[in-house]
């Protein structure tokens, strides 16, 4: 078969506006395309005609030789079930049982220092004030991306975000030196629309494109400016290890008489602390009951208690 035939096929055009029917969104209407395209490039041949058996080696084939991470198995495995589920209307029983198994880990976790290190580095400038917009506001990397002029509230200090995730709109603080880097960076482009267009070579295509700047590029200035200030810590490094325990509402004061507000300018996720503290909380329960046991069950106790 021809290269990108996928792309020109009837079944290409039919999944897209069955899922345009049920209400996804792009992003999810691409990565279901692609995993289809991959599907039809391993076997090479028209999708109607790949059998259950054959579906089945393919998704063997990802995770064991290929060696798929469980997040890109779980976009496989909801593109390719969509597809013969709701295009060819087929009710084989692989597409019933077809699951990723979900992991459970904990964020990467950056101090405040890393991250003032690693933006500092970033270049040329538009990066800088595209990626200090992102993090100072909390957005998506697209919702910063397609940001307009007309999204920016300077007397409220708020931004309007347009159709971020689940196609909903909110808006969100925008810091007064955030506000104040995009005003100067605005008077250096000038578009009259985008917030951040794309800039062709010597920065001349600014104020006359109409497409944002690109998301590789902006992705691969952050891997240079994490790479210049020697953070080597990826998406797999738990939380910092002098973090033991942090109560986000505050604690109670050293002489236990008064209780202490905690500071609103730490940066830790939520669901980071939550999994630490249910750790930690879950071994000492488990300490505590120990105690109260006869020994021999205490010594069980102790095998299966988790750690933090």
């Amino acid at each position: 078969m021809q290269k990108n035939w996928w792309y020109e096929s009837k079944w290409h055009s039919k999944m897209d506006k069955s899922m345009q029917v049920s209400g996804m969104g792009e992003r999810t209407r691409e990565a279901y395309l692609r995993s289809m395209r991959l599907l039809v490039d391993h076997y090479d041949k028209s999708p109607d005609l790949i059998t259950e058996d054959e579906l089945l080696d393919y998704f063997i084939h990802r995770q064991n030789v290929t060696g798929w991470s469980p997040a890109t198995m779980r976009i496989c495995y909801s593109g390719v079930k969509f597809f013969f589920m709701h295009v060819l209307k087929k009710d084989w029983h692989l597409l019933a049982i077809a699951q990723a198994r979900r992991e459970r880990r904990l964020p990467a976790v950056l101090s405040r220092e890393e991250i003032k290190t690693i933006l500092s580095l970033v270049r040329p400038f538009h990066n800088y004030a595209y990626l200090m917009t992102v993090y100072s506001c909390g957005l998506r990397l697209q919702e910063g991306l397609f940001l307009e002029v007309s999204d920016i509230d300077g007397k409220r200090k708020m931004i309007h975000v347009h159709r971020g995730k689940g196609a909903k709109d909110r808006y969100v603080p925008l810091p007064e030196s955030t506000y104040a880097l995009l005003r100067r960076y605005w008077l250096m482009h000038r578009n009259p629309k985008l917030l951040f267009p794309a800039v062709g070579r010597g920065g001349q295509e600014g104020p006359r494109s109409t497409v944002p700047m690109s998301i590789e590029g902006v992705q691969g200035a952050l891997r240079n400016a994490k790479r210049a200030a020697g953070i080597t810590w990826g998406r797999q490094m738990q939380y910092h290890p002098h973090l033991h325990l942090i109560v986000p509402a505050g604690g109670l004061s050293p002489d236990r008489k008064m209780w202490l507000a905690s500071r609103n300018n730490f940066y830790l996720p939520v669901r980071a602390l939550s999994q630490i503290f249910k750790a930690i909380f879950k071994n000492e329960m488990a300490k505590k009951v120990i105690k109260t046991l006869a020994p021999s069950r205490a010594k069980a106790m102790a095998i299966a208690a988790p750690s933090p």
